[in-house]
């Protein structure tokens, strides 16, 4: 106790013939220091950029009109991730509803592997699949930098809180769950689209 009072003691009388005025203490991450910091102006975009308690929680307002709807998933070229028939047919005829162009990955290594020669719009992610699954996939495909933007919306039959914080985690945008509804499906997928295509526009600039 007395010798960290000393300690103490001695601090203030160098505070006092420290004339250099009062010091900002900065804090960094593990891999920053002082010299690269990021800026505001050089930091890569979030890949989700609505706050993601909203997404979690459910509140973010997908109030999308119907015309507009049809005009972006009329034009979306879209990658199932899926590994059951039943689910495969369900989604492709969702999409054939709206008439949006897609095709077929059927775990998370295939979903990679048609990123690699392909483009999408959006890519609707399974959470459970062999192989690969979709939380895995997900955090694969976020460290590409030609992948950040793409959205990624889980179909997960894990509605709960836990699970949709694991996912939103992980790199994807939103989920919907299952047994789908296909007009919250629609406008969450026209949502992240517009989204999306306002990043690219941003870094194009």
């Amino acid at each position: 106790w007395e010798r960290e009072k000393e300690e103490k003691e001695r601090d203030r009388e160098e505070g006092k013939r420290d004339d250099s005025g009062p010091s900002v203490e900065l804090f960094y991450d593990d891999d920053e220091t002082e010299e690269n910091t990021p800026t505001p102006t050089n930091r890569t975009p979030t890949t989700t950029p609505t706050n993601r308690t909203k997404v979690i929680s459910g509140d973010i307002d997908y109030n999308i009109e119907p015309d507009e709807i049809d005009a972006v998933l009329s034009k979306a070229q879209v990658l199932i991730v899926e590994d059951e028939p039943v689910n495969q047919n369900l989604a492709m005829m969702l999409l054939d509803e709206v008439g949006a162009t897609y095709e077929l990955a059927h775990n998370g290594q295939q979903c990679l592997e048609w990123l690699e020669k392909a483009n999408f719009d959006i890519i609707l992610m399974d959470r459970q699949m062999p192989v690969m699954d979709g939380i895995m996939a997900t955090k694969a495909l976020r460290t590409e930098a030609q992948w950040q933007t793409i959205p990624v919306i889980a179909v997960t039959a894990n509605a709960l809180i836990g699970d949709r914080e694991e996912c939103i985690n992980a790199g994807m945008d939103d989920y919907v769950s299952k047994p789908i509804d296909a007009m919250i499906l629609y406008k969450k997928m026209a949502y992240w689209i517009g989204i999306r295509e306002t990043l690219d526009d941003d870094r194009l600039k």
